[in-house]
């Protein structure tokens, strides 16, 4: 009787589970609301990185923006030729900065005379790139910062900072390589080779998360040469946060996982190895025993 009442109540309980099942899994992400809004940011932030299609630039806004660069390029004539003029009351004042001018009064009152026509060179020079970089500012503000132009710009910027980090790892992992193998003096290769991948995969790590840094404190410069409203400049940072720090979790998701998956094959392949040398060395001792006893 204990024993048929038991199982009765083992088939209710499965039974019960079973019809609970989906009303379960909707309660999955009421039951871990972390887990789900990451899961749930990582596919968006994929989303906006690979598949989201930003509008076209229209033929008016194309031909105004290209007005305004024009505008923009009538001003480089104009910046050259202060710049030039910088430059030439730089080198005046350069002439006079001899070995210890400081501590020579013709040297220093030559160096005092020329510092007023370098401060205006460097105010004239400054306010002609002002006054490019507006009208540049002005053409991008007419194509807009979620158009074609904002988001295909960003996306230029980002993957520059990932390519960046991607060449620091791989230059630190040389020098890694080379200064493990160099200073080495064990014969153990398996361990050398373990200790290369965990160095490189460290490595990738800190390159992609320094990447990433540097992209998001970059982002807000392209974000105001764009001049958008706050609100539109709060919510495209985040979304080109959100798919940043998707995309580079993916690849550091791939990275380690290949290199767990590449550990898991060396170990696995040194114990076989290892246990069919034990069951080689244990067949041969059998048969050096079973010949000692076939002699006695």
């Amino acid at each position: 009787m204990p024993l048929e009442q038991t199982s009765r109540a083992l088939q209710r309980r499965a039974g019960g589970s079973q019809a609970l099942g989906p009303a379960a899994a909707l309660r999955l992400p009421i039951r871990y609301p972390k887990l789900t809004v990451t899961l749930v940011l990582w596919l968006l932030g994929l989303f906006l990185a690979f598949m989201a299609k930003p509008p076209p630039v229209s033929q008016e806004a194309l031909a105004a923006f290209k007005a305004k660069v024009k505008q923009a390029e009538g001003v480089v004539g104009e910046l050259t030729l202060a710049e030039r003029q910088l430059m030439e009351a730089e080198l005046a004042q350069a002439r006079h900065k001899v070995w210890f001018w400081r501590f020579k009064p013709e040297a220093r009152q030559a160096v005092a005379a020329r510092q007023p026509a370098v401060d205006a060179a460097r105010q004239q020079a400054a306010a002609v790139r002002e006054r490019r970089d507006a009208l540049l500012r002005e053409a991008k503000a007419l194509l807009g910062l979620w158009s074609e132009a904002g988001v295909e710009e960003g996306k230029e910027l980002f993957w520059e900072s990932f390519a960046s980090g991607k060449v620091f790892a791989q230059r630190q992992s040389f020098w890694d390589a080379l200064f493990v193998i160099l200073g080495s003096r064990e014969r153990d290769w398996l361990a050398m080779l373990l200790n290369l991948l965990i160095r490189t995969l460290i490595n990738f790590f800190t390159g992609m998360v320094v990447a990433c840094f540097v992209f998001l404190i970059q982002l807000p410069s392209l974000i105001w040469s764009y001049q958008p409203a706050l609100w539109s400049g709060v919510a495209f940072f985040a979304a080109a946060a959100v798919a940043s720090i998707s995309v580079i979790a993916s690849y550091l998701g791939l990275l380690f996982g290949a290199g767990a998956g590449a550990t898991y094959a060396t170990l696995s392949m040194v114990a076989a190895a290892q246990q069919q040398r034990l069951e080689g060395g244990a067949a041969q001792r059998r048969r050096i025993d079973y010949g000692r006893q076939h002699y006695e």
